[in-house]
């Protein structure tokens, strides 16, 4: 009877491993992809911006104003020119990834 009972714990025991083993050897070879962010792109006259709010401000054709700010980028060579900024918003904020002049 002592020997049934060993017998059926180390089968349990191996069977519950296996089974750990499975669902952590399948779980390592699932890849897990980001999903890619979502790029705005603006164009408009970059000016300075005025007070802590934002580094610049993006004035479009249509007068809308857009906060502009970059952690990458020196937007200070772009000030007062007309301008395409690509970036992801933050809230109300553009934060720039490239900025290209426009003549």
């Amino acid at each position: 009877m002592k020997q049934f009972i060993v017998g059926v714990v180390i089968i349990a025991v191996l069977g519950f491993g296996g089974f750990v083993g499975f669902r952590y050897l399948s779980h390592q070879n699932q890849t897990s992809v980001a999903p890619k962010s979502q790029s705005d792109t603006l164009t408009g006259l970059l000016m300075p911006g005025k007070g802590d709010d934002y580094s610049f401000i993006l004035l479009d054709t249509k007068g809308k104003t857009t906060g502009v700010t970059s952690q990458t980028i020196d937007l200070k060579t772009y000030a007062n020119k007309n301008v395409e900024v690509t970036g992801q918003f933050s809230g109300t904020t553009l934060y720039a990834d490239t900025v290209t002049e426009k003549k």
